[in-house]
């Protein structure tokens, strides 16, 4: 990175970290989706969840950053909370939540520190595998609202796939992306 740019991303970093945890001390367990005139707490409609894994997926990258104990204890905290989800069907973007925000990160934290614990690697499988419970065969692509109709245009869906384990552009079926979504984890 350009010498220039460098105290430009510290100061970002710094000023996330202190958005976050202001936000964590004003309103705790709360995980905000949208802002209503710049607040994030507000009476407006949350018409998903899927944002759900952004906010401990900051708080672990906050840690492997800083190594503060405190990030970790908050990340923990917050992706325990979510573990649940890994059962929802009702939600297309299992990946954002587990893969990209919470459980694999909780995983990769236990692997640098030379304890790797596999029941948080199992919960990301397990949310692996209910995404591709998504996977509708005839149309090859995952489904964004309910199953009998995939709405997902071809692109997208090939992008959202790629995010979760590189299964690529060609026809997969639904067995194939789920072998695919747990060997991007082994």
């Amino acid at each position: 990175m350009e010498q220039s740019l460098l105290p430009i991303v510290e100061h970002a970093f710094d000023f996330a970290q202190q958005q976050v945890g202001a936000l964590t001390r004003r309103d705790p367990n709360f995980y905000p989706l949208y802002t209503d005139r710049g607040r994030w707490r507000h009476e407006k409609p949350a018409w998903t969840h899927w944002c759900d894994g952004f906010l401990p997926g900051m708080m672990w990258i906050f840690h492997e950053e800083t190594r503060d104990p405190e990030w970790r204890e908050l990340a923990q905290t917050y992706s325990q909370a979510l573990e649940p989800r890994k059962d929802d069907r009702e939600v297309h973007d299992l990946g954002f939540i587990f893969y990209h925000g919470t459980y694999k990160r909780w995983y990769e934290a236990t692997v640098r520190a030379g304890t790797p614990d596999q029941s948080l690697k199992d919960v990301v499988i397990h949310a692996g595998q209910t995404l591709a419970l998504r996977f509708h065969e005839r149309a090859g692509s995952l489904c964004l609202r309910g199953c009998s109709r995939p709405s997902v245009p071809p692109g997208d869906y090939r992008r959202r796939i790629r995010l979760h384990g590189g299964a690529g552009s060609r026809e997969i079926s639904r067995r194939s992306l789920s072998e695919r979504l747990l060997s991007s984890l082994c």
